[in-house]
């Protein structure tokens, strides 16, 4: 972890429909989604554009 760059990105509800961020690898969920499908899109938001990579999610769930 030490001297690894991170590009991180908080998501509320604005930020689950529409958005793409490809270049993050870490997603903190901010709020509390009110379904599982708002959860997906949030995540969505960041993995779209990964086949071998590793992003780290962070949920205050």
């Amino acid at each position: 972890m030490f001297g690894k760059k991170f590009n991180v990105i908080g998501l509320c509800k604005m930020g689950e429909e529409g958005i793409d961020f490809p270049d993050l690898n870490v997603l903190i969920i901010m709020g509390n989604p009110k379904s599982d499908g708002a959860i997906i899109q949030r995540i969505g938001r960041v993995l779209r554009y990964k086949e071998d990579e590793t992003v780290h999610i962070i949920s205050p769930m």
